[in-house]
């Protein structure tokens, strides 16, 4: 299946070297402006007619991904994975994260043995039978959700300097702070979409199967206000995908709970926004070894555009409903800072979400957009964020995704960063990825095996 792309509309000047990225018929939408090598490789993932598409590396220094989208093996070229990690830091088991590096140069031929699928001859995904389209396989992320398995977490209510508070959920059990600097089983953190929580099927797959194939612990991060625990404070979670609560929750985890365990963070939609924010605003104070970012929104605004634009406004409306439900469940700590009359009356998701960021007071949420630039500004900062990841970090996406399409990803500037793996499947739409049957015509997930073989290969390089 080919990438239903939204190609690049040149500038009022006709300048090649200013062309942009536009939602169809929303001239206010983000328009970021993209490099040569952007356009070349948006062009070949555009034409590219297998499954299965990893991005290669623009310049071979250090050491070139190349051609690993075509699942041929070639054993002179490599993957080079490298930066500083906290893997391994002197308070977390070994060697001081400020001076350590992590330094993975891995054939092509050992990581399609290590993630088979994901590279090599075998890797494919293969969409469950009653499930062949995109609209089908993101519309299962919801059905699935009150199906098995079900998982019971033990939550630890986490609180912020600023009173706020949110749910951390746990699996098997809280770690006590009695073995914080002893045990090292490694932590899977892990951060729900938009509208979402801890009891995400998504979640509860990717935690069953850590947990009983593997030896990981969970911790589930709620955003605030979501998942049970309300908002005591008018700071509602960051609608733009900010890392300040993922922050504060790796603080938490590290200082608290598990001084010595490694952390690979794994993030859907919006949460995989937050990981690649965390990512590249912490640098060399990275506190994960590496992350799994699943169809992040790379530009929030074309998003919404392309929620209300397809299937008579399905996804735009369900979202709206979302942010209702969520600013209704949370009113007692919302009601000073927002206009019920207008969160609550009949509007487009692109209007609620405006109305969502631009309608805060002094002490509200904080997020002063005006006239869309708040969605232009998380898209740039995205971008810039992306370029500074240091520690092994896969960007897992769908050409068929209905939500956000991965070449409105900065595809020149992840090329150029040899510490992240971008790849795309030709189908599985929104955060789906749904193959086979398992039981009782119940499919599985196949970014869940995906997703743990490239922890897997982070833990154990």
């Amino acid at each position: 299946m080919a990438l239903n792309s939204i190609g690049p509309v040149p500038d009022s000047q006709g300048d090649a070297k200013n062309q942009s990225t536009r939602t169809l018929g929303d001239k206010s939408s983000y328009s970021s402006p993209i490099d040569r090598d952007t356009q070349r490789l948006r062009e070949e993932m555009s034409n590219f007619n297998g499954d299965i598409y990893a991005l290669e590396l623009v310049k071979p220094t250090p050491a070139p991904l190349r051609n690993l989208r075509r699942g041929s093996l070639d054993t002179d070229s490599e993957i080079h994975l490298s930066g500083t990690s906290s893997c391994g830091s002197s308070s977390y088991g070994g060697i001081s994260a400020s001076t350590s590096t992590l330094v993975n140069e891995v054939s092509r031929e050992s990581l399609a043995f290590r993630c088979p699928a994901l590279f090599g001859e075998k890797a494919r995904f293969i969409p469950t039978k009653w499930l062949p389209n995109a609209h089908l396989q993101t519309s299962y992320v919801q059905i699935s959700k009150a199906l098995p398995p079900f998982m019971v977490f033990e939550r630890e209510i986490v609180s912020f300097q600023d009173g706020s508070i949110l749910g951390l959920d746990w699996y098997p059990k809280i770690p006590p702070q009695s073995s914080h600097m002893l045990d090292p089983t490694p932590i899977l953190l892990l951060v729900h979409g938009l509208n979402g929580s801890s009891n995400e099927a998504y979640i509860r797959s990717l935690s069953m199967l850590a947990t009983q194939t593997r030896n990981y612990r969970i911790a589930a991060m709620n955003f605030r206000g979501c998942g049970g625990t309300p908002l005591t404070t008018p700071t509602v979670f960051d609608p733009l995908g900010g890392a300040s609560d993922v922050r504060n929750i790796l603080h938490h985890i590290r200082n608290v709970r598990a001084g010595r365990a490694k952390i690979v963070a794994v993030g859907w939609s919006l949460g995989a926004n937050m990981i690649l924010n965390y990512l590249g605003e912490s640098k060399s104070d990275c506190m994960i070894c590496g992350a799994a970012a699943l169809s992040p929104a790379f530009d929030i605004s074309q998003s919404i555009d392309l929620c209300s634009a397809q299937t008579h406004g399905m996804y735009g409306g369900a979202f709206a409903l979302g942010l209702q439900i969520y600013l209704y469940q949370n009113w007692n700590a919302l009601s000073s800072v927002y206009d019920s009359n207008r969160v609550f009356g009949p509007m487009d998701l692109r209007e609620l979400a405006m109305t969502f960021l631009a309608e805060s007071r002094d002490g509200g949420s904080g997020f002063n957009a005006r006239n869309g630039q708040t969605l232009q500004e998380a898209a740039a900062t995205l971008k810039r964020n992306v370029s500074a990841i240091v520690v092994p970090t896969l960007i897992l996406g769908s050409r068929d995704d209905p939500i956000t399409k991965p070449d409105w990803a900065p595809l020149g500037v992840i090329a150029r960063n040899s510490n992240v793996v971008f790849v795309t499947t030709a189908s599985g739409g929104h955060i789906g990825w749904f193959e086979g049957v398992a039981s009782g015509l119940k499919p599985v997930s196949w970014a869940d095996r995906a997703v743990l073989e490239w922890v897997d290969f982070v833990l154990q390089p």
